[in-house]
């Protein structure tokens, strides 16, 4: 019974090391955010609003209040033209105190041929002094792999097979796998997203 406890806890502890852990906001957690629209070069205007959409889903889901960027889009066309002179604005305008700016990159380092990298950053401002508050980036590359499941047993080995969607953690039988992979310029984003999403910090209302 001992060594069964044992390994459960050693199993538990092996799972919270593998999680991302939050990065602090650099000062007061702000209560409500404008999401800015997605920058990314070489992407067409409507896969990037469908961006726009989940990055304020996974937000939300984190406690904050969000200003979603296709109302932002929509005021910020009648505000100065420079980037973050407009910021003061929105905030006034929908009563946010930050605003969350998202860019997607190539890699410059990128040689003709080899796998698309893209690097993907999230920075929020203070929109009324534009001090920042949080500013992360992650690196991703073409072929990583998005999800993994179980594809079951060899046929002749005579056990039940697995049901071909089942998750692979915390299933036996790891050498009969089938992997998502990202590949296109909106998987790799996505995938960077999510990433930089788990290490964003719930918002504090939440936690009350």
């Amino acid at each position: 019974m001992i060594r069964v406890v044992r390994a459960l806890i050693l199993f538990l502890l092996a799972a919270c090391a593998g999680a991302p852990a939050p990065v602090a906001f650099d000062g007061p957690s702000p209560e409500r955010i404008a999401v800015l629209p997605l920058v990314a070069a070489a992407i067409e205007p409507d896969a990037c609003r469908a961006r726009d959409v989940v990055a304020s889903e996974r937000l939300e889901a984190l406690g904050h209040r969000v200003v979603p960027a296709a109302v932002v889009a929509s005021a910020r066309a009648s505000l100065p033209a420079a980037r973050e002179s407009a910021y003061p604005a929105l905030g006034r305008t929908f009563d946010a105190d930050a605003v969350l700016e998202r860019s997607a990159d190539v890699a410059s380092s990128i040689d003709q041929g080899a796998p698309l990298v893209l690097v993907v950053r999230w920075r929020i401002l203070r929109a009324a002094s534009l001090a920042p508050l949080w500013d992360q980036s992650t690196t991703v590359r073409a072929g990583e792999i998005v999800a993994e499941h179980l594809t079951g047993p060899d046929p002749g080995d005579g056990r039940e097979p697995y049901f071909t969607d089942a998750p692979i953690h915390g299933r036996g039988l790891g050498e009969h796998r089938s992997a998502e992979r990202a590949n296109t310029p909106l998987e790799l984003i996505d995938l960077a997203e999510r990433r930089l999403a788990a290490r964003l910090p719930p918002s504090i209302g939440s936690m009350r």
